[in-house]
């Protein structure tokens, strides 16, 4: 049994100013521009149009107040059989408070609440075989940003702008869960292998996505959709040793929209006339359906340690394109590098690489507006990624005060 309590206290501001890119590239706000002369507005310290709708600055004040009540417990039916069951009520409430007069709409407090149940069986076959089954029940209230901007008649300069506080409903889901799971003790050199084989699947009602409004590629709202749907299989497993650690896992993952319905989504190049349709079974973007994971760390020397890791995503749709009618982002795989040294007990020096191939790859996809830009600029392709970090070496100190957390190892014989 337990209970737990979060409380923040947020303020946001936010403004735009109008301003001149010069032939040097550099930006003025000089109201007297040498290139371009006298431009009215130039300099103003803050723009707003008219009822704030667009542009307008933001100055909000919020606090947010989340508390939990859980329970839980294990039973052994028999000596092979366990059932564990219990339940968390969580409680919400968000407020936020317009400090300019432009945005009286983002004053408002919300309040959600759920309680949560959980069950779930275990039987073992032999100490290191079990099967298991689970169902578990969550929530998600909506965060301040999503809350304070969810007026399609008042979108935001995502998400760096809040300028309406309409209600969104909160996010529940159900989770079933099923699979085996088991250990290989004294695999090699006296190593245990842990391993895991399990289905899963997570209905989601009222999940929230952000759309795009017309006009304008970087303003958009956020929306409860009635239902999306996460399943999929999980496969993992894990080499543990003195010396050496390996693991590898997969997860194929089906996330859909469980909803007929129009969408929004001006800058699709094919939409009609700015609307997408979705219908059941259509992929959610942005969810690479194959994900895979390896890597090992291993002790090369004496305190030397070297550790490797590759991730790769397949493909998956752009933001925009839940109706799945564009070509999708390509697949993507990333490796890093580690390693360690432990000088004595409380003193290590480490490393590690990333992107060590210095891989080109994208993981955020989205369409932008067509059309002219600025000069004879023009933009034919809507589609917009956001490159992913290239590739970066870091080193640091990490040193621990106080009693050493555990003593040198000895010197170990290496079996390659």
């Amino acid at each position: 049994m337990g209970g737990s309590i979060d409380v923040a206290d947020y303020s946001f501001k936010s403004s735009s100013t109008l301003g001149v890119i010069n032939p040097n590239l550099r930006v003025t706000t000089d109201p007297n521009n040498p290139f371009y002369g006298n431009i009215p507005g130039l300099g103003t310290d803050f723009l707003r149009t008219a009822g704030a709708l667009g542009i307008a600055p933001s100055s909000v004040l919020g606090s947010n107040l989340y508390m939990g009540l859980y329970t839980t417990d294990t039973v052994d039916l028999t000596d092979a059989l366990s059932l564990t069951a219990g339940a968390r009520l969580n409680f919400a409430r968000i407020t936020s408070q317009d400090l300019t007069g432009f945005s009286p709409d983002v004053t408002g407090t919300h309040y959600y609440s759920k309680i949560n149940p959980l069950a779930g069986l275990t039987y073992r076959f032999t100490p290191n075989l079990s099967l298991y089954g689970s169902y578990s029940e969550s929530n998600r209230a909506p965060t301040p940003l999503e809350l304070a901007c969810a007026n399609p008649d008042r979108p935001c300069l995502l998400p760096n702008s809040v300028v309406a506080d309409p209600p969104l409903k909160q996010v529940t889901a159900q989770t079933y869960e099923v699979g085996f799971r088991g250990a290989l003790p004294d695999f090699y050199d006296g190593g245990l292998v842990n391993w895991k084989v399990g289905a899963f699947r997570t209905d989601l009602a009222n999940d929230i996505l952000q759309l795009a409004t017309p006009g304008n590629a970087a303003r958009g709202y956020f929306v409860n959709v009635p239902a999306t749907q996460r399943q999929g299989v999980e496969v993992g497993a894990e080499y543990v040793s003195d010396w050496l650690s390996v693991y590898a896992n997969y997860a194929l993952i089906d996330a859909t929209f469980q909803f007929t319905g129009t969408l929004t989504s001006p800058n699709n190049p094919l939409a009609d006339d700015g609307a997408i349709f979705v219908r059941p079974g259509n992929t959610v973007p942005l969810v690479p359906a194959h994900q895979f994971k390896v890597g090992f760390d291993v002790e090369v020397l004496p305190r030397w340690r070297v550790g490797m890791a590759l991730q790769a995503y397949s493909s998956s749709y752009f933001r925009g394109d839940e109706s799945n009618i564009n070509p999708k982002l390509p697949a993507y795989y990333v490796l890093s590098l580690n390693t360690s040294y432990r000088v004595n007990p409380n003193l290590e020096l480490f490393g590690y690489v990333t992107n060590l191939t210095n891989n080109r790859y994208a993981t955020f996809g989205t369409f932008a507006e067509r059309g002219p830009v600025a000069g004879n600029f023009v933009i034919n392709d809507p589609r917009t990624t956001t490159l992913a970090q290239p590739l970066s070496i870091y080193g640091g100190v990490r040193y621990t005060f106080g009693e050493a957390p555990a003593p040198m190892p000895e010197p170990l014989v290496r079996k390659f």
